[in-house]
């Protein structure tokens, strides 16, 4: 909501401030309003116009600055930034690989889990075939918010079968799987293991 009136703001400046120079322009007397010649303006109509758009200027420049950092939280005041840290493991039983994902926001503002891939591919991507195809659980299933300070961990399952049909990738024994967490805030994390 602030960022519509910050916007909002700055229209009204640039919308005055065209206005202003059109006028000045027009009337030729830019030269004389920059040359601070005021004194013949006084008590004129025209004047009093041009002092109330100065005012409403400075007026709304000086809210627009107080609000910039809102506006703008990476640029100016402290940095709004996410950071995941994460480890990983493997363990297989039988047919099935387990891998178990811990991770911790290590920036300054929270994230949430968009998607979860495997070597490039969403882990539910219909495409996936095999006995036990990838599945999530706990904390790193998507929609997940991903709170700083907070150590979180999910695990990601599927059989030795299991193969990715529209590329060939087949996840078995001596095979590197890249887990990708990609979050809302645009960024990927990657943590890669060697399937025993």
């Amino acid at each position: 909501m602030e960022e519509i009136g910050l916007v909002a703001t700055l229209a009204a400046i640039v919308i005055v401030s065209v206005y202003l120079l059109c006028i000045m322009r027009r009337r030729r007397l830019r030269q004389r309003y920059l040359n601070l010649t005021i004194s013949p303006y006084i008590g004129n109509k025209r004047s009093d116009g041009y002092a109330i758009a100065t005012i409403i200027i400075v007026a709304a420049f000086v809210i627009f600055i107080t609000n910039l950092n809102n506006l703008f939280p990476p640029l100016i005041g402290p940095p709004y930034y996410e950071r995941i840290d994460m480890s990983a493991t493997v363990t297989k039983s039988t047919h099935t690989y387990t891998m178990t994902i811990n991770f911790v926001n290590t920036g300054s503002s929270r994230t949430g889990i968009d998607s979860v891939l495997l070597n490039g591919v969403p882990y539910d991507d219909p495409a996936w075939a095999g006995t036990l195809m990838p599945v999530v659980y706990g904390d790193i299933t998507p929609k997940t918010v991903i709170n700083v300070g907070v150590a979180y961990s999910g695990t990601i399952t599927f059989s030795d079968d299991c193969t990715f049909t529209m590329s060939g990738n087949k996840l078995m024994p001596g095979v590197i799987v890249t887990i990708t967490i990609h979050t809302t805030g645009l960024k990927d994390y990657n943590i890669s293991l060697t399937l025993p």
